[in-house]
Formats: C-alpha cells, structure tokens, sequence
C-alpha cells in the first residue's frame, strides 16, 4: 500500500478505513516505511479508528509501536477504550506511563474514565514517581469532569 492510498483511506473515512489501516500496522509494525503516515490517517479519523485500535493494543503489540498506539487512542478513543487503557495500566510494562497519559488525555477531553479507578489507584501507590504523577494527574481532570455533570452526574465528550 503506498502513501497515497493511505492517504486515500484517511479522506475515505469510516470504519472500514480505520480497519484497513490498523491491519496494515498489525501487519507491518515498526518495519512499515509509512508507519507515521498510517498513524497519522488513523488519527484524522478520529473516532471511527478506535474500534480498530482497540485489538491491537489488547493482542501482543509491544514496544515502541504499542506506545505510539496507545497515545493514539488518548486522541482519538472514547470511554469505549478505558478498560483497555486501565488493564495496561497495571502492567510492569514501558506501557504504563503511555497508559496513564491517555488515560489524562482522555479524562481533559471531558471523557469519564472512572472505569480506571481501581488502576489509578493502583498507579497511585506505584514505586516510580513518574507513573504516580501520572496517576494523580489523571485523577484531577475526572473529578473535575464528575463536579461539571449536571445534577452530580458525570458528562462525557465522544
């Protein structure tokens, strides 16, 4: 696939497009000449590719590309995506932090991400100063987001 059917996909749009492009990361990972552009289609389709998005970082990705996925869906994902970000949250991965930032990315676009209590608290009590920052950091912008709710409860932007 060249960079320009990518591109064709990305103005295309909808979920097929979104499948097409994650099977060509899954397929291709890091070894794909047009990786940053497969990415970057991705996310001009906004929510539509987190349906896509969601196997790869939940089936053995690791590394660099998981990471680069994962922000990903910190851009682009929904509540939807939440339980999949948690569990990476509480693994012993280089995941975790890129885990914890979407989860922030999220929760500031007004996303309820209290799915992710139990992992943030867990993340809370982590070793490293950097995946407990992480952790607070996400926390503040849901409570926030549960004190805006009309009537106490919790609003969510898609």
């Amino acid at each position: 696939m060249t960079r320009a059917a990518i591109e064709g996909l990305a103005e295309l749009g909808g979920a097929d497009a979104a499948f097409a492009l994650a099977l060509r990361v899954q397929l291709q990972g890091t070894r794909d000449f047009a990786l940053e552009t497969t990415l970057s289609a991705l996310r001009r389709l906004g929510p539509d590719a987190e349906p896509a998005l969601l196997p790869l970082i939940t089936s053995q990705t690791a590394g660099p590309l998981l990471e680069r996925l994962v922000n990903l869906l910190g851009d682009v994902g929904s509540r939807d995506c939440v339980p999949a970000l948690a569990a990476l949250s509480g693994e012993t991965s280089a995941a975790v932090p890129a885990a914890l930032t979407a989860l922030r990315r999220l929760a500031n676009r007004g996303v309820d991400v209290s799915a992710a209590g139990a992992a943030l608290g867990r993340a809370r009590q982590d070793p490293s100063q950097t995946v407990r920052g992480l952790a607070q950091a996400t926390l503040k912008p849901q409570a926030r987001v549960q004190d805006n709710g009309a009537g106490g409860e919790a609003t969510e932007a898609r």
